[in-house]
């Protein structure tokens, strides 16, 4: 049995080891811990600090001393950990403000349909931060994370010379990413950035086959930039010298910054039209899935023959139609309520979003509320320096009969820092909602978690249409919060 008492040895694996050095990372059957391990994950600073501190940094720095800090840190944690990502044998790296992690989405399962051994790397997760890893499609289980997650973390510990030498929340779980795919030996590592481009941690890849960017806008701005040129500059900085680059259209003056930028770094840029004949999937609006779709079917066709691979039209029609990326126009279906789940957290996103959730709608807009009609509900939250004001406006247009502005919290369990945060600024955008539109002051709730909201929200008798969108982070919640309510509908979170 595994000793509890640290600086006391053990033996394990015909070695003895100081338990200093290994309490609590494992469960007394001697597996690695996830929960030790997600315990030590959130002691690293927050994405929403380094935020907070990159925009400090961005006003201050110059572009040389900002890349120092940045990649040049991730180089460092690469070396201290072991981690060599030249092993890789092949990345896809894809950049963009709105559906980066679609395009991504649909390359790896395309390329798995084609036969290859895919490692996938993503962000946020919903529920489970393991679901950002994926070897062939599936999240890594638990006990592999927290495997791997403990070795970085104690080649890192062992390394460390002074307090702030140690990676924050997103590059700790980069490195366990790109630690699992090199020794996986997976065929193609698909990575999508994280915010930006230029200064992300997944930007210190060197090489990549092919690179994708995406739909570009207004976001992060504080940090990135407030026009769009800007925001254009930081997502090219991802295309590497030789490299193929595909971008879907952008408006001229972003357009006009990537083909600069691919001409100062020696890449090859070419602008993916959509196809029109692309049969839609699951509900999605045409644009955005025949958008994504396209240029995930030109860089998986680019991958297959840059490797010299044959495209079978077959097997990527079967990649699409089988990708499954939940949280982004996510249908649920229950007895009494249908969940309309989106992340959008830009104003364009959110007007697809509204009017996607609209065209669901059969009745007609009518505030008065009787048996036959569903009662419309919104649950909205958004982190960051957003515009909430527009955002708002463009929701209010739903007509909805109740508005909750929630955390990204599925149960209120401690009044963390975060909560409390959450909840300032959920009071916040309640009052900027009261304000815009004061003849629906009444419908607006701020509630401490998404559980506390479903349970009010369930004391009116009726049908209810909710729209979740404002975040990924509070999409991440509402599924859980709904797998809570209802057991059964685990697996028809992963699905439409």
């Amino acid at each position: 049995m595994l000793c509890l008492i640290r600086k006391c040895k053990i033996k394990v694996n015909n070695s003895f080891l100081n338990t200093n050095m290994l309490h609590p990372r494992f469960n007394s059957n001697g597996t690695y811990s996830y929960e030790a391990a997600i315990d030590a994950l959130n002691t690293l600073q927050s994405n929403a600090q380094y935020l907070r501190n990159r925009e400090v940094e961005a006003a201050n720095s110059t572009h040389e001393e900002t890349k120092a800090n940045c990649i040049g840190k991730m180089n460092a944690f690469l070396n201290r950990c072991n981690i060599d990502i030249n092993k890789l044998k092949s990345v896809i790296h894809v950049a963009g403000t709105k559906g980066k992690g679609s395009t991504c989405a649909f390359c790896e399962s395309i390329l798995r349909t084609h036969g290859f051994k895919t490692g996938f790397y993503s962000s946020p997760h919903l529920i489970n931060v393991a679901e950002r890893i994926k070897i062939n499609g599936n999240a890594i289980d638990n006990e592999v994370f927290a495997k791997t997650f403990w070795e970085v973390y104690s080649d890192l510990v062992k390394s460390k010379d002074n307090a702030i030498s140690m990676p924050i929340y997103f590059q700790m779980l980069t490195l366990v990413a790109f630690k699992l795919f090199v020794a996986e030996n997976v065929d193609v590592a698909i990575i999508e950035v994280g915010i930006g481009g230029e200064y992300d941690s997944t930007n210190v890849i060197r090489h990549s086959d092919v690179v994708g960017i995406t739909s570009l806008g207004l976001d992060h701005t504080s940090m990135l930039g407030n026009t769009i040129e800007k925001i254009a500059w930081h997502k090219g900085g991802i295309m590497k010298k030789g490299c193929r680059a595909f971008s879907m259209p952008q408006c001229e003056a972003a357009m006009e910054v990537l083909k600069s930028r691919s001409n100062e770094i020696n890449c090859d840029l070419k602008i993916v039209e959509p196809i029109k004949d692309i049969p839609v999937q699951n509900g999605i609006p045409e644009d955005i899935y025949r958008n994504n779709a396209s240029l995930a079917m030109k860089i998986t066709e680019t991958w297959l023959k840059t490797h010299n691979h044959e495209v079978n039209s077959k097997k990527t029609h079967d990649g699409l139609v089988n990708c499954r990326w939940p949280g982004r126009f996510q249908v649920i279906r229950t007895q009494n309520a249908t969940f309309y789940a989106d992340g959008a957290h830009t104003a364009e996103s959110l007007q697809y979003c509204s009017n996607w959730y609209k065209g669901y709608q059969s009745n007609t807009k009518n505030n008065v509320i009787n048996a036959n009609k569903p009662h419309r509900v919104l649950l909205f939250n958004s982190t960051g320096g957003r515009d909430v004001e527009t955002h708002l406006q463009i929701l209010h247009e739903c007509d909805f009969h109740r508005v909750y502005f929630v955390p990204n919290v599925c149960q209120s369990t401690s009044n963390t820092n975060l909560e409390s945060e959450q909840l300032v600024k959920c009071q916040m955008n309640k009052r900027k909602w009261c304000e815009l539109f004061p003849h629906d002051a009444s419908k607006a709730h701020v509630m401490p978690s998404v559980n506390t909201a479903l349970e009010h929200m369930m004391t009116t008798n009726r049908h209810h249409e909710v729209l979740i969108t404002g975040s990924l982070h509070l999409i991440g919640s509402a599924l859980q919060a709904l797998a809570n309510f209802n057991a059964s509908l685990t697996n028809a979170l992963r699905s439409n």
